[in-house]
C-alpha cells in the first residue's frame, strides 16, 4: 500500500489550462517536480437557466413572497486556481497514477 503522504500532497499551481479546466502543479519539497495535467474537482455548477439542476430562490426587497430564481454559472473557467496558488492534490493508488486537485488552500 502506498504511503499516505505520497497520495496527498500540497503543491503550487504552475500552469492553468482554462479550456480543459486543468492545472499543472509543482512540489517544492520534491525538488520542484512538476505534475502532469491534473483536473480540478473544486468546480461550481455549469449550465444555463433552462437546464440548471441547481437553482435558488432569493427574496428581493421587503415584499412578502416576492422571490426570483438565481442561477450560478461559471462557463469561462474563472473559478480555476491561479498560477502560484497553493493547492491540495490527491493521487490515486499505484505507480504513475492520476491525480486530482481537490481545491485551493486559503
Amino acid at each position: 500500500m502506498a504511503e499516505p503522504n505520497s497520495m496527498i500532497r500540497v503543491g503550487i499551481v504552475s500552469d492553468v489550462d482554462t479550456e480543459k479546466r486543468r492545472v499543472r502543479v509543482y512540489y517544492p519539497e520534491l525538488s520542484d517536480m512538476v505534475s502532469d495535467w491534473l483536473y480540478v474537482l473544486q468546480r461550481p455548477f455549469h449550465g444555463d437557466a433552462d437546464t440548471a439542476p441547481f437553482k435558488v430562490s432569493v427574496s428581493v426587497g421587503t415584499a412578502s413572497g416576492h422571490t426570483h430564481p438565481a442561477y450560478v454559472t461559471y462557463s469561462d473557467g474563472s473559478w480555476l486556481p491561479v498560477v502560484d496558488a497553493p493547492v491540495l492534490v490527491l493521487y490515486t493508488h499505484g505507480f504513475n497514477t492520476d491525480g486530482y486537485v481537490l481545491g485551493v488552500i486559503p
